[in-house]
């Protein structure tokens, strides 16, 4: 069996995969569009970007629950503070 492969971008780009803020909780898969059909071509992590205090979770009606906005690893925002290189994937 091979493993899929993780898609992430490099070291040190702009993306909430290198952002302090990342917090990582799983990842969706990724497809390509392929002779006219879709071929699953990796998995890209998603988390949640904890730059801001959560918010109201505008789902849960009549809850005081709260969320953090979803992002995946190759999103950004102005609010991108640098954190350590480290080998997390292969670059995207």
């Amino acid at each position: 069996m091979t493993h899929p492969r993780i898609l992430c971008p490099p070291a040190g780009a702009l993306a909430c995969f290198n952002c302090s803020a990342w917090s990582d909780f799983g990842d969706i898969g990724v497809a390509d569009e392929r002779n006219g059909r879709l071929v699953h071509v990796g998995r890209k992590p998603t988390g949640e970007c904890r730059a801001n205090p959560p918010a109201r979770d505008p789902e849960a009606i009549g809850s005081t629950s709260a969320v953090w906005p979803v992002v995946t690893a190759t999103d950004w925002c102005r609010q991108f503070e640098p954190t350590r290189a480290d080998n997390r994937g292969e670059a995207a």
